[in-house]
């Protein structure tokens, strides 16, 4: 079998590609990069890159000049929803090209995804609950307890690089526009500055108020928010924001929930606080009558909060996996890789309320165990050890065509301790 030649697209601000670029090279593989701005630019020291400042509507022609002159038998990217992705990806396929996406895991916190073709609803993991239980009954049950831990202050350090640089360099690359929503950074910034510095009192409040609604008498439902710019959000859900699935869930909450039952509405860990989401949810409660019935935090302690929760009401975030992991039903209104019957609730949000479909736990553990060795590697995006474990494995499942397939490595994840 010939090795690979793998091209790299845009990727997160993190080393990541550079270390599988390492391991690829090391396992005889060709390796090269197409930047699209100058950020892309300092996460790559390996051979082979070439910037790329046309036009958009000359991408197309361009990606199939360089994958045929360089013989590219692969691409790895992160969002497969980018515009310029999107192109390469329609290109890619057209060529016979394999296509790989990685991306933070859909289990947490130190997995990451690595899928053929793209992720939530383009994923190819299978749906349908038989196919789930013959794919799991060849694999073992992966350890779940962390291993890996990300630098926080890698993580800061290199985004902020990234989007400051994005604006300090733009006149390097005229043409280039990002495929995703996010504030300049000079208000994201500071925005997160001062959401950090009253960290501590958030906290404080989210943990009296998780505490409170745990001890009354009709319980309470959890909403957990995304993130507004994400793909997730943007991509796969029929929303452009959070606003409308946020009025929906309160409004459909005021019906048809229990009276005496409570809605707890939680924040993203990582919104940004350029939106007053405290203010907009209180404001929507405000209108469909239900003001003292629902609570609003910004922290806490999530796990606890889906323990002591009724269920859980989210798009398509990663909570509603946790969540399924600790036996509480879920409601996904958005394309979620868990909405399978069995897991989620497949009803109605209406009904949900009052009739929420308990998961099946068998299943539940069948479905995490295929997860886990079929879409994911372990490590992480900002840590040497996690590094060096998600970069390996990446380039081994490459090398061995073993992406999106069910694959335990021959060192486990789970033998190494970061």
């Amino acid at each position: 079998m010939d090795k690979p030649r793998v091209l790299f697209l845009q990727g997160l601000a993190s080393p990541f590609f550079d270390r599988v670029a390492d391991c690829l090279m090391q396992r005889g593989c060709d390796v090269g990069a197409i930047f699209f701005c100058f950020p892309d630019r300092l996460f790559w020291h390996g051979p082979n890159g070439r910037p790329y400042k046309g036009p958009f509507d000359q991408w197309g022609d361009f990606f199939d000049a360089h994958v045929s002159a360089h013989r590219i038998t692969d691409i790895l990217l992160v969002g497969e929803q980018r515009t310029y992705h999107r192109v390469a990806i329609e290109r890619a396929r057209a060529a016979g090209i394999r296509v790989h996406v990685t991306d933070n895991g859909y289990l947490r916190p130190d997995w990451l995804i690595l899928e053929r073709d793209g992720t939530n609803g383009e994923s190819h993991f299978p749906r349908d609950p038989d196919a789930i239980r013959a794919l799991a009954r060849r694999l073992p049950m992966p350890d779940f307890s962390p291993r890996y831990r990300d630098a926080f202050w890698k993580l800061a350090v290199m985004d902020m690089a990234y989007h400051f640089g994005l604006v300090f360099t733009g006149w390097l690359y005229p043409h280039y526009r990002r495929s995703y929503r996010r504030d300049n950074p000079f208000l994201h910034y500071p925005a997160i500055g001062l959401r950090l510095l009253k960290k501590p009192l958030l906290e404080r409040e989210a943990r009296r108020v998780s505490a409170e609604l745990a001890r009354g008498q009709g319980g309470y439902y959890l909403y957990a928010m995304q993130l507004e710019h994400d793909f997730s959000i943007v991509s796969y859900s029929s929303f452009d924001g959070l606003e409308t699935p946020s009025e929906q869930i309160i409004a459909s909450f005021a019906r048809h929930a229990p009276p005496d039952t409570m809605l707890l509405v939680k924040l993203h860990p990582l919104d940004t606080g350029t939106r007053n989401w405290r203010r907009i949810i209180g404001g929507m409660a405000r209108r469909h009558g239900v003001e003292a019935r629902v609570r609003f935090v910004d922290g806490g302690d999530l796990d606890g909060m889906i323990r002591h929760a009724r269920g859980v009401v989210t798009v398509n975030s990663t909570t509603g996996i946790r969540a399924l992991q600790l036996g509480r039903p879920v409601k996904p209104l958005g394309q979620a890789i868990y909405d399978i019957e069995g897991l989620a609730h497949q009803g109605a949000l209406d009904g949900f309320w009052r009739d929420p479909a308990i998961p099946d736990t068998t299943l539940v553990g069948d479905w995490l165990r295929a997860l886990a060795w079929s879409v994911h590697v372990r490590g992480g995006y900002y840590s040497d050890p996690g590094l060096e474990a998600a970069a390996r494995e990446t380039a081994e499942r490459i090398v061995n065509g073993q992406v999106g397939l069910p694959c335990v490595p021959c060192r486990s994840p789970d033998s190494g301790v970061a």
